[in-house]
């Protein structure tokens, strides 16, 4: 029995049709996966990144890595959904504001970025 094109083609586009969906799907997985695995909380190495090179800071912390590791174990131990939140925020205010800024008033994240 032969097949006609109509045939071939409406099981072409069928096909097309899936693995669009497929690889959508997969390229969700794989983003969902980066932001799990690249600490989707708060964005440390910005915040780290902004405080060190961009602002000069050299203490507490001696490197970016040291203030990315103690920054991302902060919020691993806080346990209240409400206080991440509150500690996402603070990250985020850091890394967003400008370094004549954090200078003059370093409160001004709503708490001190250099106390413990």
């Amino acid at each position: 029995m032969r097949r006609s094109h109509e045939t071939y083609v409406a099981r072409f586009r069928e096909v097309g049709l899936m693995s669009r969906l497929i690889l959508g799907a997969l390229r969700i997985a794989c983003l969902a996966l980066l932001l799990f695995f690249s600490g989707c909380g708060p964005p440390c190495s910005g915040a780290c990144r902004h405080l060190l090179n961009e602002c000069g800071l050299v203490d507490p912390w001696p490197s970016v890595d040291a203030c990315v590791t103690e920054c991302r174990g902060v919020r691993e131990n806080l346990l209240d959904p409400q206080e991440q939140q509150t500690y996402d925020e603070h990250v985020r205010c850091l890394s967003g504001t400008r370094c004549e800024e954090l200078d003059t008033n370093p409160e001004v994240c709503g708490v001190s970025f250099l106390e413990p």
